[in-house]
């Protein structure tokens, strides 16, 4: 529905326009008038505010004219099993593929693994690929974005030593609201205009989200403070913040690893949370800390922990030089007393998930002589094998999960706790763009019905 748009954005005069502008003191067509003329200055707004526009006329159209088309059927199942597979989103963002895993506004992760964040988000907003000019203009927008307010330390040094990093992270994003632009001028916006406010947030957060993340890391476990850096590029800032020194092999990795986990459709929790807050119009920074504490869920954005601590456990009680049929034993005898082996399976992909795939060579080039590595890609192949034979498993292969904390802790970043803080960097890059859509198109506030269990019985068929 969101599709692409023939309109060229036109140059940039004033990338810092301030959108405040008085609109109780107008009219409506005057206040639409003066914003969109305010639009034209930025390439960004720009283009987007074309594709809402037509969006908006085609939503209406296809609700006028097929609003009583049935999209599929629910099941019993479905309702008490999380709605899983229950197609009940639109999401033009991204695709996950049961045979050929995610796509980004239609391109595969797999042609995008070496492009940068920055691009991603575009890609995300507009549905195209910036070109140079457009990438320097959004790396200008974002470097003069990225210091973070000047209450955040303190409040993270205020809090008690043992505060899960995660925690830490999103008290802060939640702290930050106080700077948001939609909340400080939804009441004088018209609705249809709500996304230019919602852009300028989500430009900030995008901007700021990586420097929060390295500050929660070098206050939580004690490490020295280091340098500002002044790149433009956002990864190798973000990787100076997290090392403390340049480290090519790491900003590329990181590179790959933020890239391949931005976005997945919008019915993965965290997105979906985010979706769901935003919908009632409750600004970026409320959306964000939603999809973050759903984030935080043992089942969801701690999966890379389980399997790094699966694989120390492995790595201490395990004799050297292990051989697969005995790593094979070990993993059958952990299925047969009802325990997963951490990092397998997708709930939606049925081949080899590719972001793994991507990762995976990423390592196999920077630490292919290293015990952990070596161990895990053992893991790999075992564990492949023993689900094909348990032949439960609709997906036997390792997913994302079982590469990410690997490719961490071998670039230097330990901890585990904190893996889930660059989860959530990564992801929030989907969610800003989604949200600034939803506000574009005009979604409206999420709100399915719901059947009590004796509502349910009495539907079902009478014996």
């Amino acid at each position: 529905m969101f599709g692409k748009s023939n309109i060229q954005p036109e140059t940039c005069h004033n990338a810092g326009t301030n959108w405040a502008i008085q609109y109780n003191s107008v009219s409506r067509r005057d206040c639409l008038l003066l914003a969109v003329g305010a639009l034209q200055m930025d390439l960004l707004h720009t283009r987007l505010e074309a594709q809402f526009r037509e969006t908006r006329e085609e939503i209406a159209g296809l609700i006028r004219d097929h609003g009583d088309l049935a999209i599929g059927s629910v099941h019993l199942a479905q309702l008490f099993g999380g709605m899983r597979g229950l197609r009940a989103l639109v999401c033009d963002t991204s695709t996950v593929d049961p045979e050929l895993g995610l796509a980004i506004r239609g391109l595969p992760i797999k042609q995008l693994h070496d492009r940068c964040p920055e691009e991603i988000f575009w890609l995300l907003l507009t549905s195209f690929l910036p070109d140079d000019r457009e990438l320097s203009f959004l790396r200008e927008r974002l470097h003069d974005l990225r210091t973070l307010p000047g209450y955040i330390a303190p409040l993270l040094d205020g809090m008690p030593a043992d505060t899960h990093p995660m925690t830490m992270f999103n008290a802060a994003v939640l702290t930050m609201q106080r700077e948001s632009h939609m909340a400080t001028r939804y009441r004088t916006l018209p609705r249809e205009l709500l996304w230019t406010a919602a852009l300028e947030d989500a430009l900030e957060m995008f901007a700021r989200l990586p420097v929060l993340a390295a500050e929660v890391y070098r206050r939580r476990y004690g490490l020295p403070t280091v340098e500002e850096p002044d790149e433009m590029d956002w990864t190798r800032d973000f990787a100076m913040r997290l090392l403390g020194r340049n480290d090519a092999g790491f900003e590329e990795l990181l590179r790959s690893y933020v890239v391949v986990q931005s976005d997945h459709e919008s019915g993965n929790v965290f997105a979906f949370s985010a979706h769901i807050t935003g919908s009632t119009h409750a600004d970026p920074y409320y959306a964000c800390s939603a999809g973050l504490n759903g984030l935080a869920g043992h089942i969801h954005g701690l999966a890379a922990q389980d399997f790094m601590r699966f694989l120390f456990d492995l790595q201490q009680d395990l004799p050297s030089g292990v051989d697969q049929a005995f790593l094979r034993q070990i993993l059958r005898d952990r299925l047969a007393s009802g325990r997963v082996i951490p990092g397998f399976g997708h709930a939606v992909l049925r081949l080899q998930d590719p972001r793994f795939e991507i990762l995976s060579s990423r390592a196999s080039a920077l630490f292919a002589g290293e015990p952990l590595f070596l161990l895990a890609r053992q893991v790999y192949q075992a564990g492949t094998q023993v689900l094909v034979e348990h032949g439960r498993a609709r997906n036997p292969y390792p997913n994302v999960d079982a590469i990410t904390g690997v490719v961490l802790n071998l670039s230097g970043i330990r901890e585990l706790e904190f893996y889930t803080v660059l989860f959530g960097v990564s992801l929030s890059i989907g969610m800003l763009a989604q949200y600034v859509i939803s506000r574009g198109i005009g979604s409206p506030i999420v709100r399915p019905r719901s059947l009590s269990l004796s509502e349910v019985r009495a539907m079902l068929p009478q014996s």
